[in-house]
């Protein structure tokens, strides 16, 4: 019994290298796809370490002057490799981003200061330049949510160390609403939008792989199928 078993694991692997479709099929075509996966995934993490590294370059368009609006500025540029530029409140965000080279437009609206001094909802306007749907790309403009975050973190603890009793603790960790634009192709889309794209970006280049791979594992299963139906005609 065992030496029939050997004898057709034998006879099988030498009708497999006298084969080239199911060698390659189930030797080689596995290890180009490990390989070719590889490299892409490592190249998009290089790309995203280079884009987070580089830093972001901010247009700032301040429409309220006031000192929680300076505040905000002198926080973004605290941020090492940021580039923030201050215009005057008649500069349009888009014309910034279609015809300069800054990757955000932010404009903090009027009253942002008194909102904030009040304990209301301060708004600022996000406009982000979406240059490519890559993983660099998202990783880049995603770091501008987490700085407003942190310029809200900031705010809350100094009211609180000043123990301001009449403002409502629950209200103040949603003071600053963020509105995000992102502008491709030279129109308006929302972030969320511009984000599930990034994702399909992806899958589109993992999908193909996953169908090659798939596709030759059933190959190599059915060619083996045959030729093991074929040696036990034989047998």
């Amino acid at each position: 019994m065992s030496n029939s078993l050997l004898s057709l694991i034998s006879k099988e692997t030498k009708e497999m290298l006298r084969d080239p479709r199911i060698f390659i099929l189930m030797i080689v075509a596995p290890i180009l796809i490990f390989i070719l996966l590889g490299t892409v995934m490592g190249y998009a993490t290089e790309k995203t370490v280079e884009a987070t590294a580089s830093g972001l370059k901010i247009a700032v368009i301040d429409e309220d002057g006031g000192e929680a609006s300076k505040a905000l500025i002198q926080f973004l540029r605290s941020f090492p490799d940021s580039t923030v530029d201050v215009f005057t409140s008649y500069t349009d965000p888009k014309a910034l981003l279609l015809h300069g080279s800054y990757d955000v437009a932010l404009v903090i609206q009027p009253n942002f200061t008194s909102n904030i001094l009040f304990g209301r909802e301060a708004q600022i306007s996000s406009y982000e330049m979406v240059r490519d749907l890559s993983i660099s790309a998202g990783a880049k403009l995603s770091s501008l949510p987490s700085m407003i975050g942190a310029f809200q973190q900031q705010i809350l603890l100094g009211l609180i160390a000043k123990a301001y009793p009449q403002f409502n603790i629950t209200s103040l960790s949603h003071m600053i609403s963020l509105n995000e634009t992102a502008i491709l192709g030279g129109r308006e889309y929302s972030m969320s939008t511009v984000n599930s794209l990034l994702t399909g970006s992806i899958l589109l280049v993992l999908a193909p792989i996953m169908v090659f791979s798939i596709g030759t594992s059933l190959a190599a299963s059915s060619m083996g199928i045959e030729k093991e139906e074929k040696t036990l005609e034989i047998l």
